[in-house]
């Protein structure tokens, strides 16, 4: 529990501000270095700016990163000595002194020096195998084929999904636009949390006027002004696009308090986002007709 300093009430020790007396609570925000946005405890990424907030993670790469760049000019190197001897090997038999005997028989036929022939066969450098690759083996299948292959894709056809008809036409994302999108949710519920509990204003960053999301979002607020959310858990399944707008499923888990009474949900909603001049809006939402 946290204890507020104005009036002693103790609180979630998730909560920003008294619930008593709505006094800011100290030591427990994560302000994001790159836009300076006030980020709830506990938050992967800035709900201002959707950028990481996992600092040691970010450590961690660049270190193994330079591990694995020092690891590649070691064997580097060691294949550049190894493919000296070899050739310098090749040299002191080429200028071997030959016998009385082979002299007498190159007067006759001209010697004919075989040159070292490259070998696809393994080398062993320090312990580890490098095999060599083959110039005429297969090329693999295109990326969109294995990414399509490979990730569960929540569409269906045979479902109807709310004002959203260009779903019907869309096709999968990439990697990094799926994990792109998975930010930006992310920082969207983590100002519509604020938003619904303090009245925190950053949630319009992703909203614009005239949109149903924001008028769902704004009303929603209106009917349930005692209402306190925090999310749980935020999981994005998958995402697709129709190269104009971005659809997003995504599955959340929240615990909620209303007038005193609190119960825990589970909603499964899809998104439909838009990105105008670098700017990410969410324009609509509608729960997945899957789980109806």
């Amino acid at each position: 529990m946290k204890k507020c300093p104005e009036c002693d009430y103790n609180n979630n020790d998730s909560a920003l501000y008294c619930e008593s007396c709505g006094s800011k609570l100290p030591g427990q925000e994560i302000v994001c270095t790159k836009c300076g946005y006030r980020n709830q405890p506990g938050t992967g990424f800035c709900g201002g700016c959707g950028t990481a907030l996992n600092k040691n993670q970010k450590k961690t790469n660049i270190l193994a990163v330079a591990c694995i760049a020092a690891a590649a000019a070691v064997i580097a190197a060691t294949a550049i000595a190894f493919t000296v001897i070899n050739v310098y090997n090749g040299s002191e038999t080429e200028t071997e002194t030959p016998s009385p005997t082979e002299t007498a028989t190159e007067t006759a036929t001209e010697t004919v020096t075989e040159q070292p022939t490259e070998t696809s066969s393994p080398v062993q450098i320090n312990n580890t195998v490098i095999v060599q690759q083959d110039p005429g083996a297969p090329k693999p299948k295109p990326y969109e084929e294995q990414y399509i292959s490979s990730r569960y894709d929540p569409y269906s056809p045979s479902l109807t999904y709310k004002r959203m008809s260009g779903i019907k036409d869309s096709w999968l994302t990439d990697d990094s636009t799926y994990y792109t999108l998975q930010s930006v949710i992310i920082g969207y519920d983590n100002a519509c949390e604020s938003y619904m509990n303090y009245g925190d204003k950053s949630i319009m960053g992703y909203l614009r006027s005239g949109t149903t999301a924001y008028n769902q979002q704004t009303s929603y607020k209106a009917k349930h002004p005692n209402l306190t959310q925090y999310y749980t858990n935020i999981d994005v399944v998958n995402s697709r696009t129709d190269g104009t707008y971005y659809y997003v499923w995504v599955t959340e888990s929240m615990d909620v308090t209303e007038n005193g009474l609190s119960k825990t949900t589970t909603d499964h909603w899809v998104y439909k986002l838009e990105n105008i001049g670098g700017q990410w809006y969410v324009n609509d939402y509608t729960a997945d007709p899957l789980y109806k």
